[in-house]
């Protein structure tokens, strides 16, 4: 399924999910990651391949600023809980960081 959402709101949510990857530093950035968030970007928002390593890291706060709907403030937190498990390691601090964003994006699904 692919989200038609304008490319801001794409970007912001991969910048999201760079977030969630960077939240042990560099160091914690692993291959799958990367592959997780390219796969977003073709995949899910239909967008042209892109290298995750270029993303800026974006902040609950900042992403809830750019997505206009209830809906993609669902979806983006669901991305968001597919991002915290992409290595397979349940992660408190990836886990946490996802909670912040469901909060400031109003949603309350338990994921």
């Amino acid at each position: 399924m692919r989200l038609r959402i304008p490319r801001n709101q794409a970007d912001a949510i991969l910048g999201a999910m760079r977030a969630i990857a960077l939240e042990h530093g560099t160091d914690g950035v692993t291959e799958l990651d990367r592959g997780t968030i390219s796969g977003a970007a073709t995949i899910v928002l239909g967008l042209e391949p892109i290298d995750p390593e270029t993303l800026a890291p974006v902040a609950p706060e900042a992403l809830a600023r750019e997505l206009s709907s209830a809906e993609e403030a669902r979806q983006a937190v669901r991305m968001l809980a597919v991002m915290s498990l992409a290595d397979g390691v349940v992660d408190a601090a990836k886990i946490g960081l996802v909670r912040e964003y469901a909060r400031a994006l109003d949603v309350s699904e338990d994921y």
